[in-house]
């Protein structure tokens, strides 16, 4: 499987390096192996796809504490689906979520051919 540099992450996503730093530094990332030889980082595929995921859901307006209950509750399909409910009502409302709930299908077509470019 292709791994990433976070340059290339940053380029494929759209997330600038210090906010992926950031992502990692909260948990919301496995922090990158460094190779401190040639300073960069090798970050496998999973990564990209977490990265577009949390991207993604900034983008909806979802704050970061949704965001790490959205990834718990997809890393433990066991649960309850009643967490997913809670999340779902911590998103923001109004109009500005209805016009980015419409452009989500575009935006993830978008996402999906630059990822699938690589």
């Amino acid at each position: 499987m292709r791994e990433f540099s976070i340059g290339e992450l940053a380029r494929v996503t759209g997330v600038k390096v210090p906010t992926i730093r950031y992502y990692e530094g909260i948990g919301l990332m496995a922090e990158a192996p460094r190779d401190r030889r040639a300073d960069n980082d090798a970050m496998p595929a999973a990564a990209r796809d977490r990265l577009g995921f949390i991207a993604h859901a900034r983008d909806m307006g979802f704050s970061l504490d949704a965001i790490r209950s959205l990834i718990d509750l997809s890393e433990h399909p066991e649960k309850p689906c009643a967490g997913a409910d809670r999340i779902a009502e911590m998103r923001p409302r109004g109009g500005q979520c209805a016009y980015r709930a419409s452009d989500t299908t575009e935006a993830g077509t978008r996402a999906h051919a630059r990822v699938s470019s690589l």
